[in-house]
């Protein structure tokens, strides 16, 4: 560059990118810099790509990948700060320059593809280990279990001390089992019999008037000629008396079959049948039966070794050895369904269609601890979450391998755990714990559906319908209300058909485990979101997420059988939900219908089977699931109300703040609101200003839907408001801020009198509103009564999360859920909200309580049509009153 005023004095690109203090002070040359940077970050990424070979796994290795990242991110700096020199070709710049720029910026710009592609490759999720379905050279393996089918389908189940095989058979030599018999004092297996009459109203037709069953069952004529002609169907032919006729025939048929006689059918006279399919299902409920052969072990064992049975422990960890605890829902299903009392009175039907698949190992180089190692749990004592970082120098240093002591921020969250009384669990490794240790060796997969309720009746509707017709005029039912808020991952209020609160709760903590899930979720997605920034592997959280889920649905289970409750949820939109889920702990979705499948049937553990809860006399309290498009606004006892008008609301009074105060975009219609208003006066017993109005002067929404129009708002206590521009959190106080105002515009507001006539005095004779005088007053006097109006006050800095209502009750209190969380701390019944998510689910659950009331005012016939979105006209009118 060549100043005219100078002697060609010359700039160079350091000086012109240096960044320059206030003061003048200038930081070290951003280009040069940068130089020097990709050098050496250049020297140490050269080592990793020098050592790398096929054995070498740079994915796994922090430091490997650290070193890369280091190196291309001081590349793609440099293309990033010399970037404001690039122009398009039409610029007439400086040719000399630009000819060696432009060839010098494409060869570095090539960094970006670079960079991408790296990074995608060394982030990228190790890829699932294959799977491969198993057929055993048999296409129709284990499509069913039926005795006559073995042969085809070439596989067996076998039960011996507790434990159950599966046996395949060798296509090419196939074992009839029927046919072995045992000895005295043999040592046997238990062999599954199943045998299984599908479909009867295709099979028992197909059977019986076929060619061959003609000639062996010998229908009549006119059964022959009435079935074809459809009189047993039900329609404008239907017969009754040839249907019972019909049903005659099968049942001789039935009974003279050689394999359809052993099921012992019990069914009723045939005269008390008013159709076809009322057989037809009882053939359903009793054609199924399994019971045991005994196979020796000798016969098993030399059929193993001969390669003619493959043999196969159906296992999971229950079966294990020394197994404790309470068994998995899985394994209860399966043992029942060849328990003699399930047996006996069918409930858990095992069904065909079952799949074999082999799956690879997935993890070559697994993490684990050895015996004499200590172990860190995750979580403390109290149930904290360690960070990740820190957690990883707390490990090394119980195991002797921490050089340098503690870094500051890991002394300080040690620190902060002992002033509050907590502790790090540190455990000694007594056998070898390996992570993920079922990745780890290639497994054998065995799917088998079963069919639970076997000889349930009806639909979704006949449910749905049952659960209406109990609640009809039931004294003894409850309420529990959930609210899926942003502070708390899950509320609960639980209250009685007078609205009372019996019990609520955040499901932050949960009772059993005491882990707060909400603090070890943040911190898992604040770890996910370091890592992947730093390109390392993005840890898991679905399992978190699962395993929180499960346990809120367990105790939101046991609260309802234990409190005869029904559970009431927001009905929101997929919509809303998708808008959420910028937040990964947001799992509402997942939620609900982990919740409705759980209720579809509930199993509580360790009830005897048969007792209400038991695994063969499970609770139905929800529908099954299809889709949530058809979900509805019922589920069993699940029930979704509307989202509007449940946190932000008054839980004394019922009051709503239904100003659109957003649309007073100028000083004209500030001032026009404002006199719409009926009085402003000072209350010197609450130390406030008191705004008395009347929607119905404002028209819109709350003239129409309100029960109750007529409303005195006061500016008594303190409300949070969020600065914008300062991005931080003001306490305001409304009384003092209008005491100000008004003094200012000489408005004696302590006189006693009515405030609103002075109010409307300024810009009286200001025409164009346009005076700052004017613009200020009401730009404050709107201020401070749209934050009168604020009911609910939190900031995310602090747990202060509080409602606060500005309308006195008939007793002349005014809400305030800090009040009621007080009463809570001190153990005492707080019978309204604790906080402003208490508060949600606290109206979610009145607007239960608002349907419960419609279903006993309701004829028990027309009960369907009482499930309805709840109107904000009704909810008001009920809130209110």
């Amino acid at each position: 560059f060549e100043n005219e005023d100078t002697d060609n004095t010359k700039l160079s690109l350091s000086d012109y990118f240096s960044e320059q203090k206030r003061n003048g002070e200038i930081k070290q040359p951003d280009i040069c810099g940068c130089e020097e940077i990709i050098r050496n970050t250049w020297k140490a990424a050269e080592e990793v790509f020098e050592s790398a070979d096929k054995s070498h796994h740079i994915k796994d290795d922090k430091n490997s990948v650290e070193k890369i990242k280091a190196f291309l991110d001081s590349v793609q700096d440099l293309l990033h700060r010399i970037k404001p020199f690039k122009v398009s070709a039409d610029v007439n710049g400086d040719s000399e320059f630009y000819s060696a720029f432009n060839e010098l910026y494409a060869v570095l710009s090539e960094v970006t593809h670079i960079y991408n592609k790296t990074r995608n490759y060394l982030t990228k999720k190790a890829d699932k280990p294959l799977r491969y379905k198993l057929n055993f050279d048999n296409p129709t393996l284990a499509n069913g279990w039926d005795q006559n089918k073995e042969k085809d389908n070439t596989c067996i189940i076998l039960i011996k001390d507790g434990k159950y095989y599966l046996g395949i058979m060798n296509p090419d030599s196939k074992t009839d089992f029927n046919t072995i018999e045992k000895n005295e004092g043999d040592e046997c297996y238990q062999k599954m019999i199943y045998k299984l009459l599908p479909g009867p109203n295709k099979m028992l037709p197909k059977v019986f008037f076929s060619e061959k069953g003609k000639a062996s069952f010998n229908p009549p004529d006119y059964i022959l000629k009435g079935y074809e002609e459809g009189l047993h169907k039900k329609g404008r032919d239907f017969d009754l008396n040839f249907c019972h006729a019909l049903i005659d025939f099968f049942k001789a048929s039935i009974e003279k079959h050689p394999d359809w006689k052993n099921f012992n059918f019990k069914f009723s006279d045939t005269s008390e049948y008013k159709d076809i399919s009322e057989f037809y299902n009882e053939i359903t409920e009793q054609g199924y039966k399994i019971t045991f052969k005994d196979i020796p072990v000798s016969v098993i064992e030399s059929l193993t070794d001969e390669g003619k049975l493959y043999l196969f422990q159906i296992y999971n960890k229950d079966f294990a050895k020394g197994a404790k605890g309470n068994k998995n829902l899985h394994t209860i299903y399966w043992e029942a369904a060849f328990s003699q009392e399930n047996l006996d009175d069918v409930v858990v039907k095992l069904n065909g269609e079952a799949e074999l698949f082999y799956r690879e190992k997935g993890i070559n180089n697994p993490v684990s601890h050895k015996p004499g190692e200590k172990m860190v749990n995750r979580t403390t004592k109290n149930g904290s979450s360690i960070p990740e970082n820190i957690h990883d120098e707390i490990f090394k240093n119980a195991n002797g391998k921490l050089s340098g002591g503690y870094s500051k921020e890991t002394e300080k969250f040690i620190t902060s755990l002992k002033v509050a009384g907590d502790d790090i669990v540190i455990k000694d490794v007594t056998h070898e714990i390996v992570k993920d240790r079922h990745f780890t060796e290639p497994k054998f997969l065995f799917h088998v559906p079963l069919t639970l309720n076997h000889k349930a009746k009806g639909n979704a509707n006949t449910i749905n319908e049952a659960v209406r017709k109990y609640l009809h005029g039931n004294p003894d039912v409850n309420i529990i209300g959930l609210d899926r808020g942003e502070r708390n991952l899950i509320y609960f209020s639980l209250i009685n058909q007078q609205g009372k609160i019996i019990e609520q709760k955040s499901f932050n903590i949960i009772e059993k485990t005491k882990v707060d899930y909400h603090k070890k979720l943040d911190q898992r997605e604040k770890e996910r979101d370091q890592a992947r920034k730093s390109w390392q592997s993005v840890g898991k959280i679905t399992e978190l997420k699962q395993g929180y889920l499960s346990a809120v649905i367990h105790e939101i289970a046991e609260m309802m059988i234990d409190n005869n409750a029904v559970v009431v949820m927001e009905d929101l939109n997929f919509g809303f939900k998708r808008g959420r889920f910028h937040v990964e702990k947001q799992v509402y979705q997942k939620f609900e219908k982990m919740l409705i499948d759980k209720l579809n049937y509930l199993v509580i553990k360790n009830t005897e089977p048969r007792k209400p809860g038991g695994v063969l006399n499970a609770y139905q309290l929800t529908s099954p699931f299809e889709s949530f498009q058809k979900l509805g606004k019922q589920s069993g006892f699940l029930f979704y109300v509307p989202a509007g008008y449940t946190s932000k609301i008054d839980p004394v009074t019922g009051f709503v703040n239904m100003f659109d105060l957003k649309g007073l975009t100028n000083v004209t219609k500030k001032r026009d609101f404002f006199a719409r208003l009926d009085s402003v006066k000072y209350d010197s017993e609450t130390d406030s200003f008191a705004f008395t109005f009347d929607y119905k002067n404002f028209g819109g929404k709350a003239a129409e839907e309100m029960s109750r129009t007529k409303w005195t708002v006061y500016s008594r206590e303190k409300r949070i408001s969020y600065n914008r521009k300062s991005l931080t959190y003001e306490n305001i106080y409304p009384t003092e801020e209008l005491k100000n105002l008004f003094s200012r515009n000489n408005i004696k507001w302590d006189s006693g009198n009515e405030l609103l006539d002075f109010i409307l005095e300024i810009g009286a004779d200001d025409r164009s509103l346009k005076s700052k005088i004017t613009t200020d007053f009401y730009d404050a006097l709107y201020r401070n009564f749209s934050i009168i109006l604020q009911m609910r006050n939190s900031r995310n800095d602090t747990d202060e999360d509080y409602i606060i209502s500005p309308v006195m009750d008939k007793n002349g209190n005014f809400f305030d859920s800090r009040i009621e969380n007080e009463k809570a701390g001190q153990n005492k019944n707080a019978e309204l909200p604790v906080d402003a998510d208490a508060n949600g689910a606290y109206h979610i659950a009145l607007k239960g309580l608002y349907l419960k009331k419609v279903f006993d005012n309701t004829a028990e016939e027309n009960l369907k049509k009482a499930v309805t979105a709840i109107s904000n006209k009704e909810w008001f009118k009920f809130r209110q009153n």
